[in-house]
């Protein structure tokens, strides 16, 4: 069954020397988190109180607080969480650059790239990070034929769209941006439509969604992603994503998500859409807790790009993107703050470290050099002896 919990010495037994895994569980005696590396296992018991959910919801309303005149007000916030959620651990991620981690409640909701350690310092900073929301935690298919090329979608690059209920989806200008050094096929505007692509999504590897998504966590499965509203059925329900067929899709990114009424966006709603897309093929989803500014979106999605043509895994691709925009000094300060970066997340199935493979070419080069070097030099020595 794809929802029997893995033994201990089976999961270190698939994690590199890099990589550890975090499971938190709240109840009502408090927090239990477990930490796993490839050579260690431990668990650490912290009370909690009232006070830690306010400081997750407040942390929350911070991040998802985007407007220019307000300042970022949460620092404090960040710290407090970081000294119960990650300081317990510490001494366990020595050597440690990448995380797993299994969120439990409350914890579903937070971007912990976002948390700040004594020095300010996120956690971004210090290890990228993968979500996993079941229990299954590796993929366990060898699927070595992914499709090739990034399929994209940008609907509202023009305009906005109110629906029949009245809600308004604002027009994503940036979001043709996005798509604008994809290596593969992009629909934009009136083009990007829910038949299009339903009819292509399993002929590329990654799939790009610059749109808006509606989470319904009363009913999960009503959750959709939207396209074009040139055509009456224009919303991908989380329902439908299940029968699509999505194996040779390694990565879909959902990268401008949206409730569309302003409420926050809670896990069960994103595991819906997460779920769904495993189930139908493709485990592993980049997507956003809230609707951040789409011109730091299109920058970090941009950089994922990149970084996975690199040959990067799809975590530490995200966590580059996240430190290129820290680090870019034509940005300014403001889109700096965690609300405009940490929204968006990865979910998905371990990728064990891989170094880029170029290194068998080089060698390649290097043996048909010099074989090449040798003939050339007898023939040059036989020639001289002729002479």
């Amino acid at each position: 069954s794809a929802d029997i919990i893995p033994a201990i010495n089976q999961i270190q037994k698939k994690l590199d020397n890099t990589t550890a895994l975090i499971s938190y569980h709240l109840s009502e005696e408090g927090l239990l988190s477990f930490l796993i590396t490839g050579t260690k296992f431990n668990y650490f018991r912290t009370s909690l109180n009232n006070v830690f959910y306010n400081e997750i919801e407040s942390f929350q309303n911070s991040l998802h607080n985007v407007d220019q005149e307000k300042n970022y007000d949460g620092t404090i916030y960040a710290m407090n969480l970081y000294r119960v959620l990650i300081r317990p651990l510490k001494h366990g991620l020595n050597n440690i650059k990448r995380l797993i981690i299994i969120p439990d409640d409350e914890l579903n909701y937070l971007p912990f790239e976002a948390l700040q350690n004594e020095e300010k310092r996120y956690l971004t900073e210090q290890f990228s990070v993968t979500y996993q929301y079941s229990a299954t935690l590796f993929d366990q298919r060898k699927n070595t034929s992914y499709a090739r090329g990034t399929l994209g979608f940008a609907p509202f690059t023009n305009e906005a769209y109110t629906d029949e209920t009245g809600t308004v989806y604002s027009q994503l200008p940036s979001s043709q941006n996005e798509l604008s050094n994809i290596k593969g096929l992009a629909f934009t505007s009136t083009s990007a439509k829910k038949d299009s692509f339903v009819s292509k999504a399993n002929h590329f590897g990654i799939i790009h969604l610059a749109t808006h998504a509606s989470i319904n966590n009363e009913d999960p499965s009503r959750s959709f992603i939207l396209f074009n509203p040139s055509e009456k059925d224009n919303k991908l329900f989380s329902r439908e994503i299940y029968n699509l067929t999505l194996d040779s899709t390694q990565l879909v990114i959902l990268s401008a998500c949206e409730t569309g009424t302003g409420k926050l966006i809670k896990g069960e709603g994103l595991m819906s859409l997460s779920r769904a897309f495993a189930y139908a093929g493709c485990p592993n989803i980049i997507t956003s807790l809230w609707k951040a500014s789409d011109k730091t979106t299109a920058f970090l999605t941009g950089q994922v790009h990149y970084y996975l043509e690199k040959g990067l895994s799809r975590d530490m691709a995200l966590q580059q993107a996240k430190l290129d925009l820290l680090a870019n000094k034509e940005i300014e300060p403001r889109y700096k703050t965690p609300s405009y970066w940490s929204h968006l997340i990865l979910i998905g199935n371990y990728e064990p470290f891989h170094k880029n493979n170029n290194w068998w070419w080089i060698a390649i080069v290097l043996i048909a050099g010099a074989f090449i070097y040798k003939a050339v030099k007898n023939k040059s020595l036989s020639a001289s002896r002729k002479a």
